[in-house]
């Protein structure tokens, strides 16, 4: 579900989750984030949160927040170094220069997510903050889409005539859609370098960060290039969902479940894995997680197909256990899901062997693995895409490591190399005195050698470009391409 009826269902478990290589507007980004990130836009018409705190209540739960990452995060300094590290919180203390308010603070603080460059380190906004903003009566009516720095809308709500779905948009409130595109992304983890997992939410929820950056307001000013100037009311989630269900459906789906299609025709077995979490599967499926999978591998062995796709499109990760259980149902040969477990072992080292050491645990994830009895043989097709991050990112790499097949759509939100986990946490952690949530991993999977670590994502064997033509008409298109391979290999063969 897109947009602001997904909201309702999924925002307020945001922090459940883990977060193609386009760099359209790299300067520009590192510009706002170290010089101007605390621009706050146009006055707004109702705050999403105006509980004040003391100049000293806000640098304390700043150095609380740094001092947790640079005690807990083995591989802090694996993408910045220490001194830029140092550099940026700096910077972020003498922001504070009085009281702010809880917003206002959380618009400082958030983008330390962004430059910190792991998917499993960030700052939230409070449960309060979401449910302020979810629960709003002047929610802005559309939704927004962004592909290769511009962007569309891809569904209104509103009823205005002149907001067609695919109108590319200049401007809300008089703020360029360029400047909030860079301000969604900066509240977003990522890992390394890479920028694909903050912009694949941005493109699920932006009206979330467009409001956590810019509130909420009555009525929104909306300019397209196309020099139209439109002003349409605020709606709430109840109004949109409406709108919706008297709608045909607009884009692409990828539900939070396992979806098995045989297309005998072709000899191809289609996999959709939407979670690797297991209470998604079981809500979703009607039954756990492994059982799910159990049945679809034995339907697959039964159906003799010759060639597999595994969709991982939108799998924001999970339990790693699983995403090592399904690789043992395509690999074919003994392989290394991950190598080892990486804790710190002197936080005031920034060389990544002084800093770490490695961590015993009892894990069957770790060291060689043999395939499933039943695993399949055939051709791999494994598709992903910015969302695609955490434990699935997992199972990229070892398609990637030992070449089992061919993967196919944009570069991967998650790292391939590093991954850091928040195992362990068992409730919400909260700054102390503001109370806005956070994230600090305090042990690392190595996939492989860390040495070839790039600092991006997987990039695909086969790179798509998806476009607002292709969302419009819900077409997948790396799906596609899958397809178009399978019938090119076997009119060959033929």
């Amino acid at each position: 579900m897109d947009g602001q009826a997904f909201a309702r269902n999924k925002l307020l478990a945001l922090d459940k989750r883990c977060a193609i290589n386009d760099m359209t507007y790299p300067k520009l980004i590192t510009v706002v984030l170290f010089v101007a990130i605390l621009f706050k836009g146009t006055s707004q018409d109702d705050f999403v949160d105006t509980a004040v705190f003391s100049k000293l209540e806000l640098q304390e739960d700043l150095n609380f927040w740094k001092n947790k990452l640079q005690g807990n995060h083995p591989i802090l300094y694996q993408y910045n170094s220490k001194e830029s590290f140092e550099k940026y919180f700096d910077s972020l203390n003498a922001e504070i220069k009085e009281s702010m308010t809880r917003a206002e603070f959380f618009r400082l603080i958030a983008p330390s997510s962004y430059f910190v460059k792991c998917s499993h380190s960030q700052i939230m906004a409070t449960q309060n903050m979401k449910t302020q903003i979810v629960g709003a009566s002047n929610m802005l009516p559309v939704d927004i889409r962004w592909y290769s720095g511009m962007a569309y809308i891809s569904y209104n709500y509103s009823g205005n005539e002149k907001l067609v779905e695919g109108t590319n948009v200049k401007s809300i409130n008089g703020v360029s859609t360029e400047e909030m595109y860079i301000k969604a992304l900066s509240l977003l983890p990522r890992d390394g370098n890479s920028t694909q997992y903050p912009k694949y939410w941005v493109n699920r929820i932006f009206y979330y960060y467009y409001h956590l950056w810019y509130d909420l307001y009555d009525t929104y000013d909306i300019e397209t290039y196309s020099g139209n100037k439109i002003s349409v009311s605020g709606m709430s989630v109840q109004e949109m969902d409406s709108v919706k269900a008297n709608r045909p459906k607009i884009g692409l789906e990828k539900p939070e479940m396992i979806r098995l299609q045989i297309l005998d025709s072709i000899n191809t077995a289609y996999l959709q894995i939407g979670s690797f979490t297991d209470a998604d599967i079981k809500n979703n499926n009607g039954k756990s997680w492994k059982k799910m999978l159990d049945s679809c591998f034995s339907e697959i062995k039964n159906s003799s197909s010759e060639f597999l796709i595994i969709d991982l499109q939108e799998n924001g990760g999970g339990n790693p256990t699983y995403a090592w259980y399904l690789c043992r149902y395509f690999m074919n040969t003994e392989f290394v899901f991950k190598k080892e477990f990486r804790k710190i072992k002197d936080p005031s080292k920034s060389d990544y062997e002084e800093r770490t050491k490695r961590t015993l645990l009892k894990d069957k994830t770790v060291g060689p693995t043999k395939p499933h009895k039943n695993s399949f043989k055939g051709d791999l097709f494994l598709l992903v895409d910015g969302g695609t991050c955490s434990a699935s990112a997992e199972v990229t790499s070892v398609v990637e490591r030992y070449k089992r097949g061919v993967i196919i759509g944009e570069e991967v939100g998650g790292s391939s190399w590093l991954i850091s986990s928040r195992w362990f946490f068992t409730k919400p952690l909260q700054l102390p005195n503001t109370e806005l949530i956070y994230l600090a991993p305090r042990r690392t999977s190595v996939m492989g050698d860390y040495k070839n670590d790039t600092g991006y994502g997987t990039i695909p064997d086969i790179q798509v470009q998806p476009s607002i033509e292709s969302y419009l008409k819900g077409e997948d298109i790396a799906l596609t391409k899958a397809l178009e391979l399978i019938h090119l290999k076997l009119y060959t063969i033929k």
